[in-house]
C-alpha cells in the first residue's frame, strides 16, 4: 500500500495499515457468510491495527506498553525502514482508542459503539461467544471509523478496501441515511416534549420566563449551539484540539505564535426540550464536523511547571 505525498508513514506504520486492510477483508467476508464470531474477531483486529498504524505514524513509541521499558526503547530506536522485534509489548485496543482520540479528535463521536465492538471482540476471542443483536450498528461504526482513520492517514481508500470499496461506500451512505432519519425522529419527539414541559409556550410568550436562566462556566469541552427542536440554546459536547501556528515578520523571521482551537462535536444536548443527538446524527442535520473556538485564552493551553 503506497504512502501518499501528504503523509509519509514509516515501514512499521504501513505494515500495520496493510494488515488492517487484510483483517477488514476477512471481517466483511465473515459478515457475508454470517460467521458472527469471526466477524467480531477480525473487525477488532482490523481496528486495532489501523489505530496503531495512526499512532505509529506519529511515533512507534506511542503503541508501546507504558510499563515495559524494553519495548519503549526498541520502538524509540526503530528506524523508518525497519520493523520491530516480534516480542515487543504493545497497548491493547481500549488504550489505542483513548490515545487515538488525541490524534484524531473526531473519533470521540464513536466512543459508545466502539466500546461495544471491543467488548464483543473480547467475548469472541476469550469465550468463543458472539451476539448479533447489534450487528448492523456495529458494522456501521466499524466501517465509519476505518474510513475516518484511513482518510486521516491520507491513504488511497481503494487500496485499503480493495474489492469491498463499493460495499464500504454503500454502508457509509446507508449510515448517513439512517442517522438523518433517527435525528429527525428525535427532533420531532423533542418538540412534543417541549410543549409537555412548557404548555404556556405561545406566540409572544418568552421561553426564558419558564427557564429562569441557566449559566455555564466557560469550558472547551462543550460549545453553545442553536437547538434544532426549540428556541433554546443547546450544548455541543466534544473535544478541543489546540494548534499553535508560527508567525513571521516581513523579513520572514519568527515573531511569535498564535493559537487556533479546533472543536470536534460528538454529542448535542438541550436541557430545555431534552433533545440528544450523537455521532452521525449531528452531521446529518448540518452540524459541522469541526468548529473553531473564537477568543480562546492561550493560558488555558500552556503547560506551566508547578512550583
Amino acid at each position: 500500500m503506497p504512502d501518499s505525498d501528504e503523509f509519509r508513514t514509516s515501514r512499521f506504520s504501513t505494515h500495520l495499515l496493510e494488515n488492517s486492510s487484510n483483517s477488514f477483508l476477512r471481517a466483511i467476508r465473515s459478515h457475508i457468510d454470517r460467521d458472527h464470531l469471526d466477524f467480531y474477531l477480525s473487525a477488532g483486529i482490523a481496528l486495532e491495527y489501523l489505530l496503531k498504524s495512526r499512532l505509529a505514524a506519529v511515533s512507534p513509541t506511542l503503541i508501546a506498553e507504558p510499563k515495559h521499558f524494553p519495548s519503549m526503547l526498541l520502538l524509540a530506536e526503530l528506524k523508518r525502514d525497519q520493523l520491530p522485534a516480534v516480542a515487543i509489548r504493545t497497548i491493547g485496543l481500549t488504550e489505542c482508542l483513548q490515545r487515538c482520540q488525541l490524534v484524531v479528535p473526531a473519533l470521540a463521536a464513536f466512543t459508545t459503539p466502539l466500546k461495544r465492538l471491543n467488548a464483543y471482540r473480547n467475548g469472541a476471542a476469550h469465550a468463543a461467544l458472539a451476539d448479533n443483536k447489534e450487528l448492523a450498528a456495529d458494522l456501521s461504526a466499524f466501517v465509519e471509523v476505518l474510513d475516518l482513520v484511513v482518510r486521516d492517514l491520507s491513504q488511497p481508500r481503494d487500496h485499503f478496501y480493495r474489492e469491498f470499496l463499493d460495499f464500504a461506500d454503500a454502508r457509509l451512505d446507508q449510515s448517513r441515511d439512517e442517522a438523518e432519519i433517527s435525528a429527525r425522529a428525535a427532533i420531532a419527539a423533542a418538540k412534543v416534549e417541549l410543549y409537555k414541559r412548557y404548555p404556556r409556550v405561545v406566540p409572544g410568550w418568552k421561553l426564558e420566563d419558564a427557564l429562569h436562566g441557566w449559566d455555564l462556566e466557560d469550558r472547551y469541552d462543550y460549545q453553545r449551539y442553536e437547538c434544532p427542536a426549540c428556541p433554546s440554546g443547546a450544548l455541543l459536547h466534544g473535544t478541543a484540539d489546540p494548534e499553535w501556528k508560527a508567525e513571521f515578520n516581513k523579513d520572514g523571521e519568527p515573531s511569535g505564535s498564535s493559537l487556533v482551537v479546533h472543536f470536534y462535536p460528538s454529542r448535542l444536548e438541550c436541557r430545555v426540550c431534552g433533545l440528544e443527538l450523537h455521532g452521525r446524527q449531528l452531521s446529518a442535520i448540518g452540524v459541522p464536523e469541526e468548529l473553531v473556538i473564537k477568543d480562546a485564552d492561550e493560558s488555558d493551553f500552556l503547560q506551566t511547571e508547578e512550583a
